[in-house]
């Protein structure tokens, strides 16, 4: 019997993330971070993790108005997935919980906090841009439907995610719901090896900051 070796599939990147940028310049976006599945597929895929901040800082460099907001398991910003974020972003923690009927399983799935919390936050402003930063068949899918059916024309939706983790349920060619589908470029990697540097928040950004998750979060 003759062995087959079969090579890993290559997944090609794109160098840039500009041309999302490029598609909010000037407009009013609201951003919806998936942390558990941009991290993991990151990570497991090219042993790296996502420079959120730099992705915050360039949005906020083109946008009208831009809102960014991250939703992963974890009690806070300490040990949340894919964190510790700046204050650039609106963090929405979700504490894992156990499903005593499945065997004590523990659930770190976030996807309800960001159907629900991203729900009812696209109507506070309006808002011309949806950018839902998964590669999530399910969640993206529905939460695409939702908005769609809300705002119609008004809002644009639109995918943000990793090459080769992407559902093709997505895919705008085919999904009415979504506008278009971008890539985040290798721009956006840190390797493992590289250090995390995360910016000190000044006492009014954090003022600013406290007052948005009072009234908003």
């Amino acid at each position: 019997m003759s062995n087959t070796h079969i090579e890993p599939e290559t997944i090609e990147v794109a160098d840039f993330t500009k041309p999302f940028y490029d598609f909010c310049r000037r407009k009013r976006v609201f951003v919806c971070v998936d942390a558990e599945n941009s991290s993991i597929s990151a990570r497991k895929d090219f042993d790296s993790r996502i420079d959120f901040d730099a992705l915050a800082s360039e949005l906020r460099k083109v946008c009208t108005l831009v809102d960014l907001h991250v939703f992963a398991s974890g009690t806070d910003n300490n040990d949340i997935v894919g964190g510790p974020y700046s204050n650039l972003w609106h963090i929405h923690p979700n504490t894992p919980s156990f499903h005593h009927r499945n065997n004590n399983r523990l659930d770190t799935n976030s996807d309800l906090l960001i159907l629900f919390k991203t729900g009812q936050l696209l109507y506070k402003k309006r808002y011309q841009v949806l950018v839902i930063a998964s590669g999530d068949g399910t969640l993206g899918s529905a939460l695409a439907k939702y908005a769609k059916q809300e705002f119609g024309d008004n809002l644009d939706v639109v995918t943000l995610s990793l090459a080769g983790s992407t559902s093709p349920d997505l895919d705008a060619t085919w999904n009415k719901s979504i506008a278009a589908n971008f890539e985040i470029g290798c721009d956006l990697f840190i390797p493992f090896d590289q250090p995390r540097v995360v910016a000190k928040p000044s006492l009014w950004k954090r003022f600013c900051s406290s007052c948005y998750n009072f009234f908003y979060a």
